[in-house]
């Protein structure tokens, strides 16, 4: 079941000069690279949590044989479009939904001879709207990366996971 972005966070849910307070620094050299850190913090961040966390426009391939797929992302999936073979399925006739605050069922009425393409947008809403916890747990994990430039075994800083378990989807 593979993802793709179709259209990314306008912004991250952290700006460099929150993440340079956060690091207690005062020079602009690092900001690129602050930057970059911020991003990856995120992304990191979203992929423990099989989550969006400013909204974004995903698009799932699911095998032609599935008649029952969860979204492998969240929170609020919202604009749900099915598709198969080039053509948009209809809701109600082709496929129903169900959703609630952490998952988004989809059960397709009738089987597809080609792969399902069930394209939506995920997320919190804004950079304002993300929870602060999760924005503790992107600052936590940029002072990790930027204090710690090198290759490390682990996944997240152990705090960043802490606060992000409550945010964690579990998808099968």
């Amino acid at each position: 079941m593979p993802i793709s972005v179709i259209t990314p966070p306008v912004a991250e849910p952290i700006t460099v000069d929150q993440a340079k307070d956060w690091l207690k620094i005062d020079f602009d050299n690092d900001d690129e690279m602050i930057a970059m850190l911020i991003s990856a913090a995120r992304e990191k961040a979203e992929h423990y949590c099989n989550a969006r966390f400013v909204t974004t426009t995903v698009k799932e391939t699911f095998s032609p044989s599935s008649i029952m797929v969860t979204t492998a992302v969240g929170p609020n999936v919202a604009g749900i479009v099915v598709g198969s073979d080039g053509e948009t399925l209809v809701l109600g006739t082709d496929y129903t939904v169900k959703t609630d605050d952490r998952q988004t069922l989809i059960h397709v009425l009738n089987r597809q001879e080609e792969a399902l393409e069930v394209t939506y947008t995920a997320g919190y809403g804004t950079a304002n709207d993300v929870p602060t916890a999760i924005k503790q747990a992107i600052l936590l994990t940029v002072s990790d990366y930027y204090e710690n430039r090198v290759d490390a075994v682990r996944s997240l800083p152990t705090a960043s996971a802490h606060l992000l378990n409550a945010y964690r989807r579990w998808t099968s």
